[in-house]
């Protein structure tokens, strides 16, 4: 209640403030006394400003003049790559996991129709063990791909570069930078652009092609209409995640974590779970969202992902999906609802 303000002095407040460049000259209310909470008023400011802008918005022209060759070359319609032959609903082929959960995840894991596990936080040592867990007949067959951190500073690009060249010969980067790409680039590595190069349309898919990326990242904050049209026009083999937890937040604070899983709840009741990998802490959504149990011919893709990564059980969760159980409510974004 302290920090309440009055009806009357938001609007006067408006007569100090330029909202879209234009402030209130006069202005009443019926409830002027009323108090309102400091987030109250700030999203009736969001919404004045919304509408003053949507206002001043006036009609659109069509521009009409000729292109340049290379414009008409880049925006023209591409084939579609043969490989994404996946449709959503198919079971995922893939499987994104922390090293530090891989050895005891390839002990129990039913891997029969994976073609890879991509590993985040893993070193040339762990990978060797990775790889000698999976030369069994059953899953000879499983590739490993070491993905490079979506974030790192520059006291870590010595270590990550000679990582990069010890794995290079045998294992495929997944790079999340642009600086990993270099890296990974530099070493001769086949590589692949993960989710934090992730697109949302087939330009960006071709451009990522041409710096030398043999699979693409459809990006996980795309709904159903984008994700129908960027696979009717993406001419590079693509991966999708289906099932995950994307990182909402990365930072470098110093931050207590009593456990490796504990959760954390803001005032919108979103939970998240942090975990302190390299230096960095990541929050990621407590409960997973999930596209796995829908199906759409039109959505096609080479790869579908489940994404492990923050779960508390990656095991239970791998056999839940398998099963064709999502345990979840929330589709992120696909049905326009980012939730």
């Amino acid at each position: 209640k302290d920090r309440a303000i009055k009806v009357d002095d938001m609007l006067e407040r408006l007569k100090q403030m330029a909202i879209q460049g234009l402030v209130l000259r006069a202005g009443s209310a019926d409830y002027g006394a009323w108090l309102l909470a400091p987030r109250g008023v700030n999203a009736a400011m969001d919404k004045i400003s919304s509408a003053l802008h949507g206002a001043g918005k006036g009609g659109e022209e069509t521009l009409r003049a000729d292109l340049p060759e290379t414009v008409r070359a880049a925006i023209a319609p591409q084939t579609i790559h043969p490989a994404n032959q996946r449709t959503l609903g198919e079971k995922p082929d893939r499987i994104r996991i922390d090293a530090a959960f891989t050895e005891a995840f390839l002990g129990q894991a039913d891997l029969r129709g994976v073609s890879a596990l991509v590993l985040e936080n893993a070193d040339a040592l762990s990978l060797e063990l990775f790889r000698s867990l999976c030369a069994d007949a059953s899953r000879r067959a499983v590739a490993l791909i070491a993905a490079l951190p979506p974030v790192f500073f520059e006291e870590d690009s010595l270590l990550l570069r000679d990582f990069v060249r010890a794995v290079a010969t045998e294992t495929a980067i997944e790079a999340n930078t642009w600086g990993g790409w270099r890296m990974a680039r530099e070493a001769g590595a086949r590589l692949e652009a993960g989710p934090g190069l992730a697109v949302l349309n087939s330009l960006a898919a071709r451009q990522l092609a041409d710096a030398g990326m043999s699979c693409v990242t459809l990006s996980p904050e795309a709904d159903r209409q984008k994700l129908e049209d960027l696979c009717a026009r993406v001419s590079v083999p693509a991966s999708m995640i289906v099932f995950g937890r994307p990182p909402l937040l990365i930072s470098r604070a110093t931050i207590r974590i009593k456990e490796d899983y504990s959760v954390w709840e803001d005032r919108r009741l979103i939970r998240m779970i942090p975990r302190l990998r390299r230096g960095l802490t990541v929050f990621r959504p407590d409960e997973p969202y999930s596209i796995a149990g829908r199906k759409n011919q039109r959505i096609r893709a080479c790869h579908l992902v489940a994404d492990l990564l923050g779960s508390p059980d990656p095991l239970s969760e791998w056999k839940a999906l398998r099963r064709g159980d999502c345990g979840t409510e929330s589709a992120f974004n696909y049905d326009r609802e980012l939730r």
